[in-house]
């Protein structure tokens, strides 16, 4: 079976549903247009251009990776609003758009998995889940994987270093496996259990003996607030006159650029998922996340969360 989430299909249901007099040109100019004013593409007479937009549309040709690679460092926001603003806007009859685009999904169910199609289901916003099906297309279509590698922060941050693991931690080669399993179907990956029962040593341990499989591993040790969490880190280029709202800002932007071969701890995450207003937020990056938590994940957020809870002690 086929992945059936192309850029050609994806656009094709839109523009089936689209207005007469919303041209396919203007279309594609709309929700790539933050990338577009700034490619030498522009600069192309009109009939050129349109010749460009119509072989993206028929799958002839894939969407350049330099509009990839624009938004996979500028993030797909941007893409949102246009498609928000002026692209919804122009579609004749959204909620069958959405019903098409999600059969998209469904019937790529076999290539890409439940998890995947139900993330896709589960997004209530028409904008959002067409830029999400936009992204993912556009990774397909570039690479069959649908991955990319993160950039290395090594250099730039300066604080959030994995602590160093107990030397005396030993065994556990069970749940160490099952740990890798569960990240490799899963993410985010719930550790939970009782104090004491080594839930942070043992990602610890996971991270460490698995450290050349990751570009970048991060380490925030919840303390109340994950939002403020973010904005504590340190990176080269803060400075002391920025407040930490904008701090946030600037750090959620250099995390928005991660993919799966970077992974985010969150240790000592005491508190229920629906408790901290950000973490819902947080987990839709693209990195893998690992959270330990004493907390007893409810049966509602299990659906979202793996929740492996037979912890050894120490």
């Amino acid at each position: 079976m086929q992945n059936r989430i192309t850029f050609s299909n994806v656009i094709g249901v839109l523009l089936e549903n689209k207005k007469k007099t919303y041209a396919q040109y203007q279309m594609i100019e709309d929700i790539f247009y933050d990338c577009l004013c700034n490619m030498d593409l522009f600069e192309k007479d009109d009939f050129e251009k349109n010749v460009t937009y119509s072989r993206w549309c028929t799958g002839d040709r894939p969407i350049p990776k330099e509009i990839l690679s624009f938004y996979d460092n500028a993030g797909f926001d941007g893409i949102q609003d246009n498609i928000q603003d002026d692209v919804i806007p122009n579609l004749i009859n959204m909620p069958a758009t959405r019903k098409l685009l999600l059969e998209l999904a469904t019937d790529s169910g076999d290539v890409i998995g439940i998890e995947k199609t139900d993330e896709f289901a589960r997004i209530t916003d028409d904008a959002e889940l067409i830029t999400a099906l936009i992204r993912y297309a556009i990774l397909n279509d570039h690479d069959s994987k649908h991955t990319l590698l993160s950039p290395d922060l090594s250099d730039i941050l300066l604080s959030n270093r994995l602590p160093s693991a107990n030397r005396y931690f030993i065994g556990r080669k069970e749940e160490l496996k099952a740990v890798t399993k569960a990240l490799q179907d899963h993410n985010p990956v719930f550790i939970t259990g009782t104090a004491g029962m080594g839930k942070s040593e043992l990602v610890k341990t996971y991270a460490k003996k698995n450290e050349k499989k990751y570009t970048n591993i991060i380490h925030l040790f919840y303390d109340g607030d994950l939002k403020k969490s973010v904005a504590h880190m340190e990176f080269n280029d803060d400075t002391a006159d920025m407040s930490e709202e904008m701090l946030f800002d600037k750090h959620m932007r250099i995390l928005k650029k991660l993919h799966s071969d970077s992974l985010i701890i969150i240790d000592n995450f005491n508190v229920l998922p629906k408790e901290d207003a950000f973490f819902k937020e947080f987990v839709k990056l693209n990195c893998k996340i690992l959270v330990t938590s004493r907390c007893n994940i409810s049966q509602y957020e299990a659906k979202k969360f793996l929740k492996w809870m037979q912890i050894l002690s120490l």
